[in-house]
């Protein structure tokens, strides 16, 4: 979780929690079952990398209201972002990892297939390269961070065998 936080402070100020708690319900088979399951990795993440800038404001200060009013704690417990403290929020800007009563049935209509694009693609030169930018930063921040979890996950492997071993004179 911390690797989530610091990408998101880093990066997006989006919303984050637990890989495989995020939609709320059961879809087993996605590509992080298969991650987790298959190659036994302990670091599985989807990201929604884009979202219109008209929502941008809006959607960081619910995120940081939300968290202040308890939602950290609530992530932190294993609670996913379907979770009644959060469901306001995903009712207002839909995800595609986080859905809602609120959300469900919101299908496209037509004459929507543009306000469908923006919401989830730059639109414009600038925008893409700086969406583009800011999350090549954000992929290779986070293999840091992985490896540096990693790294002191082995060390502390090695320091708890080294203590526990059996001490020959």
């Amino acid at each position: 979780m911390e690797i989530l936080r610091k990408l998101g402070k880093d990066h997006c100020q989006c919303p984050f929690g637990a890989a495989g708690k995020e939609v709320g319900y059961s879809c087993p088979g996605t590509s992080l079952d298969w991650a987790y399951d298959k190659l036994e990795t302990p670091y599985a993440f989807a990201f929604e990398i884009y979202t219109t800038p008209l929502e941008d404001e809006s959607l960081k200060a619910r995120w940081d209201e939300k968290l202040k009013a308890g939602g950290a704690s609530l992530l932190e417990q294993g609670e996913h972002l379907a979770h009644a403290h959060f469901v306001d929020l995903f009712n207002r800007h839909g995800s595609d990892f986080v859905h809602t009563r609120g959300s469900l049935g919101a299908g496209t209509f037509p004459g929507e297939e543009d306000g469908c694009f923006s919401q989830f693609n730059p639109d414009t030169a600038e925008r893409f390269n700086q969406t583009l930018t800011n999350w090549v930063g954000a992929y290779l921040d986070m293999s840091d961070l992985i490896a540096e979890d990693m790294r002191k996950q082995a060390v502390d492997l090695l320091q708890n065998a080294s203590r526990h071993a059996p001490f020959a004179a």
